[in-house]
């Protein structure tokens, strides 16, 4: 039965890849240097944008290929991120973050490949994430909201945080919960641990392929837990 469970896993994150696949970059390095393929076009160019601007949109959705997530809450109704991206020729793009998504625009029309996405947002915004490749960390968001993240591939972390309701679905990657708080989680990983530290969850959901969980100084008031080759651990 568990390697049923594993060979599933295993389908089901090789379908997000290749699902993913159409839009990511491939050959991609931090730099751009050797160009980034989308959907049959080069990108040679690295280029960043800085947005500062009021934020008063209860959603903010973030998709991308290859890219990194780094975000911290604060109590302000203001978002200042960074963004990273790859651009077909220098100054083509233009960022834009409206109607609660990070999006872009190109004066040439080819496509544009957001990279990294890093800096503060309203901490009781909810999230939705998918990246194909990429890691996912959050910090300090609080309010009454639901948080999904959906990936390829990459570590998951949420740390310094209390909400509502978080769902993680993940081909390949550790997810972290740090001195983190949820009324209802679900997360599914193909293969990687689940490690939650000094954490309260009233009601937990928590599957992995090939990976184990581990409770650290956590309190999980209702569990269920299942896990192909992995092990539950529980240290107090």
């Amino acid at each position: 039965m568990k390697k049923e469970v594993i060979i599933c896993m295993a389908i089901q994150s090789l379908f997000l890849l290749l699902t993913l696949s159409a839009c990511i970059p491939v050959n991609c390095d931090d730099n751009c240097e050797k160009g980034v393929r989308v959907n049959g076009v080069t990108l040679k160019y690295k280029n960043s944008a800085s947005l500062s601007q009021s934020y008063e949109d209860n959603n903010l959705e973030i998709k991308g290929g290859t890219l990194s997530i780094d975000l911290k809450g604060h109590s302000e109704p203001q978002a200042d991120l960074q963004v990273e991206y790859c651009e077909y020729e220098p100054g083509d793009a233009t960022i834009i973050l409206k109607k609660g998504k990070i999006s872009w625009e190109s004066k040439s029309n080819k496509p544009v490949s957001l990279t990294r996405i890093s800096g503060s947002i309203p901490e009781a915004l909810n999230l939705n994430i998918e990246t194909g490749t990429g890691e996912t960390k959050l910090d300090a968001i609080k309010g009454n909201q639901s948080i999904s993240v959906d990936k390829g591939t990459g570590r998951t972390e949420i740390s310094n945080s209390q909400f509502n309701q978080l769902t993680i679905n993940s081909g390949t990657g550790y997810v972290t919960l740090i001195n983190t708080s949820i009324s209802k989680c679900s997360i599914d990983t193909g293969t990687g641990s689940v490690n939650l530290k000094n954490s309260v969850i009233e009601d937990a959901m928590i599957e992995t392929g090939t990976g184990d969980i581990i409770i650290e100084k956590s309190k999980i008031n209702k569990q269920n837990f299942t896990t192909g080759t992995g092990k539950v651990i529980t240290h107090n």
